[in-house]
């Protein structure tokens, strides 16, 4: 009888102290995982949802998690009459001339306006922020993008004509003079595509540059970007690569892993790229979408998933290599949203 009271007593014990217990911010894989069941249902095709709104389709669980783990922007105020420089923690100048802005309907600006600005630079932060780096389904390579927001009173504004504002900063890799200008475009509330900018050898016309100074015999380069629009902004390229593709590769999760509670990512391991795998309805994985050119066989891959449970955050992570008609298991560790930020951000 005393031991049968013994064992409830300690197991009244371990149940507090797991009920009780802190979420730790590192992310420490272990050889279980508990994965709450929730519903398995999945969305028939994501794809084809072209309204950006909520009206069709109420917020995703993994939108929501997406906007929590996005990067916050900058913000800082200028003198439309007289123009401004605004400077981020992490060394990104913007420079506005006097008089640069307009208000929608092209009168111009007068007051304070209000300058937001955020830069991406590595792989982490395109896959946090839900940005592949993909145009036309075909893969690129990033040197980094930019988003600029301007307003005045809560409402956007935008540039004068013929009057370009310039941005600088330092990239995550080596500066790559054959980088080109990319602008960033929502399709729907699923997809996101970059579209190539044309830089005309033209006064006033959007141009991307390099620039590198030498303060105290330390050398820095960056990019220069002259531009005509506030939105976001890149310095991508085509990857170049001519192996052999893929057009089928696929990543399969446990069931309670769905198209409405997780998102799926290639992260390539030896260039600035990430490609977004589709959620597909029918087959419940994730796989390329059909609109992509194909993934590069034999490239090394991180194979990244990000999913929200009944409040619970799964982030899971496997290498691999790009082989044709590929199926991936993947096996997602209960984390924190805290220590999920910061593995990825690492990447």
């Amino acid at each position: 009888m005393k031991n049968f009271l013994f064992t409830i007593f300690v197991s009244f014990l371990l149940l507090g102290s797991q009920s009780c217990g802190k979420d730790s911010d590192v992310f420490v894989p272990t050889n279980t995982t508990i994965i709450i069941k929730s519903d398995t249902t999945w969305q028939e095709d994501l794809l084809k949802i072209s309204d950006i709104s909520t009206a069709v389709l109420a917020p995703l669980n993994i939108e929501k998690l997406m906007s929590e783990l996005a990067a916050t922007p900058t913000k800082q105020d200028i003198n439309a009459e007289r123009g401004g420089i605004v400077v981020t923690p992490d060394n990104v100048t913007l420079e506005f001339a006097a008089n640069s802005c307009v208000t929608q309907n092209n009168r111009p600006c007068t007051g304070n306006l209000n300058v937001e600005v955020l830069v991406l630079r590595k792989k982490g932060e395109f896959l946090l922020n839900n940005m592949p780096t993909v145009s036309f389904g075909r893969q690129l390579v990033s040197g980094g993008a930019v988003s600029v927001k301007v307003s005045q009173n809560g409402q956007e504004v935008k540039p004068a004509r013929n009057n370009l504002y310039r941005v600088r900063f330092q990239p995550a890799t080596t500066v790559d003079n054959n980088m080109k200008l990319f602008e960033g475009k929502a399709i729907g509330r699923f997809q996101f595509d970059w579209l190539p900018i044309a830089s005309l050898p033209a006064q006033n016309s959007p141009m991307l540059k390099t620039w590198t100074d030498s303060t105290q015999g330390r050398r820095t380069s960056g990019y220069e970007l002259l531009l005509d629009r506030f939105s976001w902004i890149s310095c991508h390229k085509l990857s170049g690569d001519s192996t052999a593709v893929t057009n089928k590769f696929c990543v399969a999760l446990p069931d309670s892993f769905t198209n409405q509670n997780t998102n799926v990512f290639a992260v390539f391991k030896d260039i600035n790229a990430v490609v977004a795998l589709t959620g597909d309805g029918k087959t419940k994985q994730f796989c390329i979408s059909s609109a992509y050119k194909g993934l590069p066989i034999g490239k090394a891959i991180n194979i990244i998933s990000i999913a929200t449970i009944k409040d619970r955050t799964y982030v899971g992570k496997k290498e691999a290599t790009i082989s044709a008609n590929s199926v991936i298991q993947l096996l997602p560790i209960l984390t924190t949203k805290a220590a999920a930020k910061e593995l990825i951000s690492n990447l």
